[in-house]
Formats: structure tokens, C-alpha cells, sequence
């Protein structure tokens, strides 16, 4: 703790005035008071620190708990969106068949055709000509 009185008589002894020391010494006392830094403060400011400190952890706790859900929906969602995509690449492929084979019946009646008049050709031919 700071000596006022003690301080007052030292500066005296050394050649200042009362009022001068008395001054000095208010003004010392009132910058110390100001300035300094007490147990008190500082417990305070650990104590502040700590509440932070607990703070921060429950926050990062909710947060990881936060991310693991998101995580999750997501892996939900692209489960759910996988199960789409297999359906609808399902559906195209059975589209796909179908078309072929309407495609492939559509080509056999040309060629059935085509054959057809080609032996019709071919007997005029033979007919008309003779051999």
C-alpha cells in the first residue's frame, strides 16, 4: 500500500514545502489509485477470463453438434438423391428398351417389305423376259 504521510515527510526532508509535498502526494495517490492494479482486479479478471474460457467450450460443443447434424442431413440427402438418380437412369434405360424394340419392329417391316417387292420385281422380271 502507498504511504501518503511517509512519502509527505521524506519529500519535506529533502527540501520541498508541506504544501508542495502534500500536493505531490495527492497527486501520486490519486495516479497510483488510477493505475494500479490490485489483487482484486486481477482475481476479477481471472475470473472473467474463466467465464469466457467456458463460454468458448460450450460454444464449440454446440457447434460440433451443429456440424455432426448438418453432416448427417446431408448424408441423408445424397442417399436420397442417389435412390432418384438409380430410379430415373431405371426409367430411361426401360425407355430405351422399349424404343429399340419399337425401332427394330419398324425395321423389320421395311426389310419384310423390301423383300416382298423385290421378289414381286424379280417374278415380273422373270416372267416378262424369257429365258
Amino acid at each position: 500500500m502507498f504511504d501518503t504521510l511517509a512519502y509527505a515527510k521524506k519529500l519535506q526532508e529533502v527540501g520541498f514545502t508541506k504544501v508542495q509535498a502534500e500536493t505531490l502526494v495527492e497527486d501520486s495517490r490519486d495516479f497510483i489509485g488510477e493505475n494500479l492494479v490490485t489483487k482484486t482486479d486481477v482475481a476479477l479478471i481471472q475470473r472473467d477470463i474463466e467465464q469466457v474460457r467456458a463460454e468458448l467450450k460450450r460454444d464449440i460443443v454446440e457447434l460440433k453438434r451443429d456440424i455432426e447434424q448438418v453432416r448427417a442431413e446431408l448424408k441423408q440427402d445424397i442417399e436420397q438423391v442417389r435412390a432418384e438418380l438409380k430410379q430415373d437412369i431405371e426409367q430411361v434405360r426401360i425407355e430405351l428398351k422399349r424404343d429399340m424394340a419399337e425401332l427394330k419392329a419398324e425395321l423389320l417391316k421395311w426389310v419384310v417389305g423390301l423383300l416382298m417387292a423385290q421378289t414381286a420385281i424379280l417374278i415380273t422380271v422373270f416372267r416378262v423376259l424369257p429365258l
